[in-house]
């Protein structure tokens, strides 16, 4: 658990840091290492039987989001500036919505008669990792947005045939 909590924080900031113009490459990057979080994520929760208990949508939630994240990767050559703000604002919504269902069992004490203490400690490891996942979900959304602004305060062609 502490070192897929590392392996997201690190790598994911690595790409963000070193992108330097390459924002396919590091936008590409940071699908790969999210594919793998869904995948170790599900496996996480699955092992300690607690996703059904946590919400009843949950599995079908990451299933999505394996899949769209899979669907995004396979289409690379298409891939624009909004594919990816889409990509990313729809994973940063979906693990909010699961950090929202975890945090509720956990505090409420919906499921504690089903959660053990591993499983507890899952819960606890879940919500960090989403809250992690989101801010590099922040910190890429705002790679493109300066990337945008940018090009926007770029002069156009035809501006720079009058200033020559």
């Amino acid at each position: 658990v502490q070192h897929m909590n590392d392996f997201i924080a690190t790598a994911l900031k690595a790409e963000l840091a070193q992108s330097q113009g390459g924002l396919l490459a590091a936008a590409l990057s940071a699908g790969h290492h999210i594919n793998y979080a869904c995948r170790a994520m599900t496996d996480v929760l699955e092992q300690h039987r607690i996703i059904q208990r946590v919400s009843p949508e949950a599995p079908e939630h990451l299933a999505q989001w394996q899949s769209q994240v899979e669907h995004w990767l396979e289409n690379t050559t298409s891939l624009s500036s909004n594919d990816a703000k889409d990509m990313f604002s729809t994973i940063k919504i979906d693990y909010q919505i699961l950090k929202q269902h975890l945090i509720q069992s956990a505090t409420q004490g919906k499921h504690s008669i089903d959660l053990t203490d591993a499983a507890l400690t899952e819960a606890s490891f879940t919500r960090r990792f989403a809250e992690q996942l989101i801010q590099a979900s922040d910190a890429l959304q705002q790679l493109l947005r300066i990337k945008d602004e940018d090009q926007d305060k770029a002069p156009s062609p035809d501006k720079l045939a009058e200033q020559i």
